[in-house]
């Protein structure tokens, strides 16, 4: 249960800064 649990964070996590990164090179994309 722990190890799921951790495993889940750490997706979430990489979900997280996944859409922040997308939403950086948005703004970038949209300033051009």
């Amino acid at each position: 249960m722990c190890n799921a649990s951790a495993h889940f964070l750490r997706k979430y996590l990489i979900t997280i800064i996944f859409l922040n990164l997308c939403n950086k090179s948005i703004h970038v994309i949209l300033k051009k």
